[in-house]
C-alpha cells in the first residue's frame, strides 16, 4: 500500500502544481480538455507502473479510469464542420469556382486560343496572353485579375512595361439571372433570406478588397445580394 500512497501523491502533486500554473491563463473549454489529457496520461502511467511492480489488479481499475478521461477529451474537442460551398461566376471567356472554406480560386477557360484548359496548366506568359485576348471583355479581365493576384501578386508589375487603357465602368454594372445569383452566393435556388446574409457575410471575408480580395468579385457577390434579398423582400 506504501507504493499506492506514494503514487497517489504524485498525482496530486502534479495536478496542483500544472494545475495552479494553468488556470489564470487558460480558458474554461481548453482547460477542461488539457485536464482529460493530463489525467489520461497519468492513469496510463501509473497503470504500467503497477503493472511493473506485480500488481496488475491494482493497474487495472487506473487503465479503466484512463480510457475514460481519454474518451472526455474526445468530446471536449471542438468540431469544425466544413461549408462545402463554392461560388461560380462565368463570363464569355472563362468560368470561377471560389471555394468557400479555402478561399481557393479555380478558374477554366471557355473560349478563345486556349479553351477548355484549365487555369492552373496556364503558364503566367499565357494567362498574360488570355489577358489580352480579353481587351473587349472587361468582366473577363476583371476576374482573371483577380485570379492572378491570389495565384502571383507580382504579375501587375511585369505588366506596368506595355499596359494598355481599360476603358471599363464599374465591375458588376451588367444585368445578372437568379441562377446565375445563386451560384455566386454558393446557394440552393430556394435558399431563404437567412442563407443569402449568412453566405455574403462569409464570401465578403473571402473577396472583400480589405482581406486582400477582388473589388470585382466584391461587387458580384454585392450584386447577387442586393438581387436576391430584392426576390425575397
Amino acid at each position: 500500500m506504501g507504493l499506492l500512497s506514494l503514487l497517489a501523491g504524485i498525482l496530486v502533486l502534479v495536478l496542483g502544481i500544472w494545475g495552479a500554473n494553468t488556470f489564470v491563463r487558460t480558458n474554461p473549454a481548453h482547460l477542461a480538455g488539457r485536464i482529460y489529457l493530463s489525467g489520461a496520461g497519468l492513469a496510463f502511467v501509473a497503470a504500467i507502473a503497477l503493472t511493473g511492480v506485480g500488481r496488475p489488479a491494482l493497474a487495472m481499475p487506473l487503465v479503466f479510469l484512463g480510457l475514460a478521461l481519454w474518451r472526455k477529451y474526445k468530446q471536449n474537442q471542438p468540431i469544425r464542420k466544413a461549408s462545402g460551398r463554392s461560388s461560380r461566376v462565368r463570363t464569355h471567356m472563362i468560368e470561377m469556382h471560389l471555394d468557400h472554406d479555402s478561399g481557393a480560386m479555380e478558374g477554366r477557360v471557355l473560349s478563345g486560343k486556349h479553351s477548355g484548359r484549365a487555369l492552373r496548366d496556364l503558364d503566367l506568359g499565357q494567362l498574360a496572353d488570355l489577358w489580352h485576348e480579353a481587351a473587349g471583355d472587361p468582366d473577363t479581365r476583371a476576374l482573371l485579375e483577380a485570379y492572378l493576384d491570389r495565384r502571383s501578386p507580382s504579375w501587375r508589375q511585369h505588366r506596368e512595361a506595355d499596359a494598355e487603357p481599360r476603358g471599363r465602368g464599374a465591375a458588376g454594372d451588367g444585368p445578372m439571372s437568379a441562377d446565375e445569383a445563386y451560384q455566386i452566393l454558393g446557394l440552393q435556388p430556394n435558399a431563404g433570406a437567412e442563407e443569402i446574409r449568412g453566405a455574403y457575410r462569409a464570401l465578403m471575408k473571402k473577396v472583400h478588397p480589405d482581406q486582400g480580395g477582388s473589388a470585382y468579385l466584391a461587387a458580384r457577390v454585392n450584386q447577387a445580394k442586393d438581387f436576391l434579398l430584392g426576390r425575397h423582400g
